[in-house]
């Protein structure tokens, strides 16, 4: 059953994976300040390979990351904010670090997902394969997103918009 279940996963995937924009999604939201990191606009990519469709974010040192990511930073190592910036922990303290991709392996730490606190966000609940419900908070840029299509939140996995409320996006989750 469990090696079924694999084979269709990667199925899906070949199927999903080139035509699903991305998006940044936080459960257990945590409140940072990376002392020294310059206010910069910042634009990502909705899909890796497309690179004409875009986000856009206004960053300076106050971010929102998942609190699990938090707790994970070594010390003396190089973490970065994926596709934005690296930073280092000191004691209890994270402080800017570079730009550049390739400072960041120089001392690799974790790349994680993140949402600039002064970012507009939206309120997500996804439906678990188990019937849990998983609540969070995502990127504004989600408002792009129509019912039925099918997204990766990044780090989470693929999953198919089944409503759209005026205070909430809720989704299906499809696989990772």
């Amino acid at each position: 059953k469990e090696e079924f279940f694999k084979s269709i996963n990667a199925f899906n995937r070949e199927i999903l994976d080139p035509v699903s924009n991305r998006f940044f999604m936080i459960r257990d939201p945590k409140e940072i300040f990376i002392e020294g990191t310059p206010k910069k606009e910042i634009m990502l990519n909705l899909h890796p390979e497309k690179k004409n469709r875009g986000r856009e974010f206004h960053i300076d040192e106050n971010f929102i990351i998942e609190q699990e990511d938090y707790d994970s930073f070594e010390e003396g190592k190089t973490h970065r904010l994926m596709d934005c910036i690296n930073f280092t922990k000191h004691g209890n303290k994270l402080k800017f670090h570079s730009f550049e991709y390739d400072k960041f392996k120089e001392n690799t730490g974790k790349i994680i997902h993140w949402i600039p606190k002064s970012a507009k966000t939206v309120d997500v609940e996804i439906l678990m394969i188990d019937k849990t419900v998983i609540n969070a908070v995502a990127e504004g840029n989600l408002e792009k997103v129509k019912i039925d299509d099918t997204i990766q939140f990044e780090r989470f996995g693929f999953v198919r918009c089944d409503e759209i409320t005026s205070k909430k996006y809720k989704f299906w989750f499809a696989h990772k």
